[in-house]
């Protein structure tokens, strides 16, 4: 999944960029390991989206407020696993360490990516472990 609707019918496709994680861990104090093993709180994974989105929100003249107060619970839902899937394609390289050591949501993600001897993952992680 590349991107997700909000309630307003508006497209947003996260950017999963080092301005992003940055801003991101200054809001929300998420870093990338917390990111990675899956140690991060609803507010934390939900900031992030917004950091990942506030480029096109800013050319669409959308507030951080209008940004979440048009996800319902569905949306951030979407939301939430198109951001991470877009991590991991931005980290691609996982290994089996690693993956062992990531949160079970995360490991969905990632197993079969790019790992040693590993195949591709085509599918998309499940809600049901958030």
């Amino acid at each position: 999944m590349d991107s997700f609707k909000d309630n307003k019918g508006r497209e947003w496709t996260p950017l999963v960029s080092a301005a992003a994680l940055v801003e991101a861990d200054q809001h929300a104090r998420l870093t990338v390991r917390q990111l990675m093993l899956g140690e991060f709180s609803l507010g934390q994974i939900l900031e992030l989206l917004w950091c990942t989105c506030s480029k096109r929100a800013k050319a669409l003249e959308v507030s951080r407020d209008d940004f979440f107060e048009s996800l319902t619970l569905k949306e951030a839902t979407n939301g939430i696993q198109c951001l991470l899937a877009r991590v991991g394609e931005a980290f691609p390289e996982v290994s089996e360490e690693e993956l062992a050591q990531a949160s079970p949501l995360l490991r969905t993600l990632f197993q079969g990516r790019s790992m040693e001897g590993g195949t591709k993952n085509t599918g998309t992680p499940s809600t049901s472990e958030t």
